[in-house]
């Protein structure tokens, strides 16, 4: 599996720029890619539901209650980085949760379960599709700096986009299928239809 150095200089090799050893060596590209890779590592975490990166919690509630509008609020784990359905392949009605900050309130007493997306996954537990894109998308946003081509960098772009539509297409055969949203008033028609009479 992909380590940080290994996507890192397969960035370095997209655009032709001198491989590292460590972030910390010093050099130029070192320096460029320690500026860079954790907050693009983010943002691909953060962009898709990824099989590997979705953790579950429960959480207990907080000592502090919202000022109005809902009854408990929650403190979201320190590595949440976006909700995920808590059953992916039924969708339930609109809950009642409000994510605010790193707050989550809602009138559900404790404990409450959550799935969410993790911001501390270690690059040995990435899928190799997903590695592939990030190491694109790293080579894209560090192109201008150590080549000044633009138009490298276009065809980084196209790179990117295709590995990452591959990471998206795996990572959704590995999620299975999700049934659609439900309606509120499609789902209210549903119940009046079996019970037409109201029992």
């Amino acid at each position: 599996m992909a380590s940080r150095i290994d996507i890192a200089n397969a960035a370095l090799s997209k655009i032709g720029a001198a491989r590292i050893s460590s972030f910390d060596e010093g050099s130029r590209e070192a320096n460029a890619v320690k500026a860079r890779y954790d907050s693009l590592k983010l943002a691909e975490l953060q962009r898709n539901l990824w099989t590997f990166s979705i953790r579950r919690a429960q959480l207990a509630a907080d000592s502090s209650t919202p000022a109005f509008g809902r009854s408990y609020q929650y403190q979201l784990p320190a590595d949440y980085l976006r909700k995920a359905p808590l059953d992916p392949f039924r969708s339930d009605y609109p809950d009642d949760a409000l994510f605010e900050g790193r707050l989550l309130l809602t009138d559900s007493a404790a404990p409450i379960n959550v799935r969410y997306v993790s911001s501390t996954v270690e690059e040995e537990s990435f899928d190799p599709l997903f590695a592939e894109a990030l190491a694109a998308r790293l080579a894209m946003e560090l192109c201008e700096e150590l080549t000044q081509s633009s138009s490298k960098r276009q065809s980084l772009a196209s790179d990117y986009l295709f590995h990452v539509s591959q990471a998206r297409s795996t990572n959704s055969i590995q999620s299975g299928p999700r049934a659609p949203e439900i309606d509120e008033w499609v789902g209210v028609r549903g119940l009046a239809v079996q019970h037409p009479f109201g029992w």
